[in-house]
């Protein structure tokens, strides 16, 4: 909505009544959370792995974009300096977050990839591991493998995957997580990292939504 000359101002429409109400300070914060959760979305349900990657890293842009907003929209607030420090620092130490963040870094400047595909394969378990497995032979041409005589032995296929890498901005680097607040973190699935630093971030913005108001 245009006020004047030059001058904008945002509103959200109340659709019940049709009455203008300003914008709250974490109106923004709040939209770039319902992104991010679209995005996590699209992440579990991508159909190919260059799909879910594409994803990923929309996701690491997004999640910094959470936080500068979250930031923003506090920062000339009085109280901001004394209650920002608990989250500068798990920013910068936290090995799940500064992880996020140098990856997200890395992917807007610079040149190396943020996460890499593992090949899938196939792998020959046995059924009873007390017992002992036989394969009479085995052949793979063209791709095709072919297995015959097994005892006591079962095919395994496995797909290829997403797999975290270290992750290298302005001279610094980051390994994947392990742990994320103290507490071990399972990267098997790439997923349990974006959804960890989404719970941290919302929190945040509820604890300060509650301190310093929306």
């Amino acid at each position: 909505m245009r006020c004047g000359k030059g001058h904008v101002r945002r509103t959200t429409m109340d659709h019940s009544n049709g009455v203008g109400e300003p914008v709250s300070k974490t109106s923004r914060a709040r939209e770039t959370l319902e992104d991010l959760d679209k995005q996590l979305d699209r992440f579990q349900s991508a159909q190919t792995l260059d799909e879910a990657r594409r994803c990923w890293e929309e996701c690491l842009i997004i999640i910094e974009r959470l936080w500068n907003r979250i930031e923003g929209a506090y920062r000339n607030s009085a109280r901001w300096g004394g209650l920002s420090g608990t989250y500068q620092r798990h920013r910068a130490s936290d090995p799940l977050l500064a992880y996020v963040k140098m990856a997200r870094d890395s992917l807007e400047h610079g040149v190396e990839p943020v996460m890499q595909t593992e090949p899938g394969g196939f792998a020959i378990n046995p059924i009873d591991r007390s017992k002992p497995t036989r394969i009479e032979n085995l052949s793979m041409q063209g791709g095709v493998v072919r297995i015959g005589g097994m005892t006591n032995a079962q095919f395994v296929a496995i797909a290829p995957s997403l797999k975290l890498v270290a992750v290298h901005n302005r001279g610094g680097s980051r390994n994947p997580p392990t742990s994320h607040l103290g507490k071990p973190i399972d990267l098997g699935n790439p997923l349990v990292l974006l959804l960890a630093a989404r719970g941290y971030y919302v929190k945040a913005l509820d604890v300060l939504e509650s301190a310093l108001g929306t």
